[in-house]
């Protein structure tokens, strides 16, 4: 009996586990126009399936009678969100969206806390006459700044609507949460007071899972596993919560190590960081690249970076001097799918070391172009190129920072000004020469001689 009861406990358990499994994450919907809901009404305190979303921005939309110019639903997609993201504020009562929220109102957004895996929602709506184009947080602010047609191509009159998908998976390792969110409300709202004018425009933001999942139907059903007790599996554990992102906090913190498995090796203390102007924040390159090296004729050789993530390929290109010299001439740029064009970035320091030895620099390399804007930055930098051992390890170091800095110059000059004063003052000091002849006055006056 015990026997039948114990297995009916398990069954109801993971039925638990199966039912708390379900991910709700809020979506904010904010429209170009007023009533953006077209009066469609949904409980702030309902939860939504993933169907019943997707029928719910369908019916938004349905209205537009202009085939010309569909509506846009600009979609940003964090990885992970939860309704106390939009609640929390500091100290000073600073929270991380204050451009959002200075522009939704009642009449032109709508927030629903718990929606069933939405984005997963948005993938069929591509079934329903959508077309779908995703962008990176680099790709978007390079295409809008191209110009806004740039971003919203020309669709057949049969499309009801186009989906702009924005991955907004660019966390940053110096930056703690609350600061990565405050950077995507900038970009949020910069993006959506671009493209909005001539169409419907409406912003979905949404994530991919709960910052938050419940562990309780997990850990009722180990317990009663584990328990022999009969009363005990009759007891109903505590439930826990815990952030889905806390396993990999520290990943970003590690070094990067790129190569192509011969001739060039790449290190770095943490990851690049990209800025594409000088007062936008950095995309960090956290992703691993696709790499590859290109060798040439004419005895220069590069290691290409592709990061199909952030939308970026960058190429290192090394030459050999004719003085067994080998340096890192300059770094070109590419963004993927949005131009072909490749952009020359220039080290902010000389990067060459003699053959044999590594490159290594401790303080901030940044590479620059100035028309651009464009700007990568490598801390703790370490390179090497033209290889010859087949272990692939660093040779001897060939510093940036010089035995002689300016500071040992500044104390080497100033040690011998101070050594050459005190050597002139103990040369005058030693020249004085004191009377070895007194006047007697009961005698003949003295008389000196010129000589003397």
């Amino acid at each position: 009996m015990m026997g039948y009861y114990r297995i009916a406990l398990i069954f109801s358990s993971l039925l638990v586990t199966f039912a708390s499994s379900k991910e709700y994450v809020p979506v904010l919907l904010l429209g170009s126009i007023e009533s953006p809901s077209n009066g469609i009404s949904v409980s702030a305190l309902s939860k939504l399936a993933g169907d019943e979303f997707k029928d719910y921005l369908v019916k938004m939309v349905h209205n537009n009678e202009d085939t010309t110019r569909p509506p846009v639903l600009l979609v940003f997609a964090e990885e992970s969100l939860s309704v106390e993201d939009f609640s929390w504020a500091n100290v000073g009562d600073y929270g991380v969206y204050p451009r959002l929220m200075n522009i939704t109102r009642p009449s032109n957004s709508v927030f629903l806390p718990a929606v069933h895996q939405p984005l997963k929602a948005l993938e069929g709506l591509t079934g329903s006459g959508f077309k779908w184009i995703k962008y990176t947080p680099t790709q978007i602010l390079m295409t809008i700044t191209a110009g806004k047609d740039k971003v919203l191509p020309k669709v057949d009159q049969d499309v009801k609507g186009i989906i702009v998908y924005i991955d907004l998976e660019d966390a940053n390792p110096t930056e703690d949460r609350p600061d990565m969110l405050r950077r995507h409300d900038t970009l949020i709202v910069d993006t959506f007071e671009k493209l909005r004018g001539d169409r419907e425009l409406i912003v979905v933001y949404a994530a991919n899972h709960s910052s938050w999942y419940d562990t309780e139907g997990e850990e009722f059903a180990m317990n009663i596993l584990e328990s022999e007790d009969e009363d005990y599996v009759r007891e109903r554990r505590s439930s826990a919560r815990r952030l889905l992102a806390e396993a990999d906090e520290k990943a970003d913190d590690n070094p990067v190590i790129y190569t192509t498995g011969k001739d060039i090796l790449v290190y770095s203390n943490s990851f690049p960081v990209f800025y594409n102007n000088s007062d936008s924040p950095g995309i960090v390159l956290n992703k691993p690249p696709i790499v590859s090296l290109d060798t040439r004729p004419n005895g220069s050789t590069s290691i290409r970076l592709n990061f199909p993530v952030q939308g970026l390929a960058i190429g290192m290109h090394f030459e050999m001097s004719t003085r067994s010299y080998w340096n890192l001439k300059y770094m070109d740029l590419s963004i993927l799918n949005v131009t072909d064009k490749k952009v020359i970035l220039k080290p902010s320091m000389v990067i060459e070391a003699p053959r044999r030895f590594s490159y290594h620099c401790a303080q901030p390399i940044s590479f620059t172009n100035t028309t651009e804007a464009y700007k990568i930055v490598f801390n703790g930098m370490q390179v090497q190129a033209f290889m010859e051992d087949a272990k692939m390890t660093f040779g001897d170091g060939y510093d940036c920072v010089y035995f002689f800095t300016a500071a040992i110059w500044s104390g080497l000059f100033v040690t011998f000004l101070l050594g050459l004063i005190l050597t002139w003052g103990l040369s005058m000091i030693m020249s004085i020469r004191t009377m070895d002849r007194f006047d007697d006055p009961k005698g003949k006056t003295i008389t000196i001689g010129a000589a003397e």
